[in-house]
């Protein structure tokens, strides 16, 4: 099984320059671990420049919008959650094929007891769980972040503090995926 750049650099001295109009209709799926399923499927448009240049180097110039789709996200075979992309989110190449650019959000939305961030909320409400991805395509910068979004002023004020460092943010953000819950942090004790 070759790859596109081994098929294309193959025949030595041949130039080849490709231009592709993406449209709504095609689905795209980035697979990022075969073993374990991390993947993007997503639909969208957009413009890419393929082609071979004297040298048999392989370009790639383009971006991909995409306007809806979704990310499997596995961690150790442990978790496995689909959550939803945010339209707005793209991926765009500069040259090298192999060194994709991308910007996305992801949202996981958990339905939950906020009882455990503050007793006397002792109910289930939507929580939104959402996970920032940025940069080379294939290891992306990511970040965490958690949401209320029918929280009144206090329970986001008590959420803000037990995820004001990262290290709190992504145990209350797997906590979340994985238990279906907010890890209890009890207040500290004084003496």
């Amino acid at each position: 099984l070759l790859t596109l750049s081994e098929e294309i650099t193959s025949k030595s001295g041949l130039l080849i320059d490709m231009n592709f109009e993406i449209t709504d209709e095609a689905e795209v799926n980035i697979i990022f671990d075969e073993t374990l399923g991390d993947k993007i499927s997503a639909k969208g448009n957009g413009f890419i420049n393929i082609g071979v240049n004297e040298a048999d180097e392989v370009y790639m110039f383009g971006e991909y919008n995409l306007s809806q789709g979704d990310y499997l996200f596995t961690l150790q075979n442990f978790v496995n959650k689909k959550f939803e992309i945010e339209n707005g989110a793209q991926i765009y190449w500069d040259g090298n094929p192999y060194k994709a650019q991308m910007d996305l959000t992801a949202l996981y939305t958990v339905n939950t007891n906020i009882g455990d961030l503050a007793p006397e909320y002792n109910r289930k409400t939507d929580v939104e769980c959402s996970m920032y991805m940025s940069g080379d395509l294939l290891q992306p910068a990511i970040s965490f972040g958690i949401q209320i979004p029918k929280g009144d002023d206090l329970i986001n004020r008590i959420l803000e503090e037990r995820t004001n460092t990262e290290e709190k943010k992504t145990q209350q953000f797997l906590s979340l995926l994985v238990l279906n819950s907010f890890i209890f942090v009890p207040e500290d004790v004084r003496f």
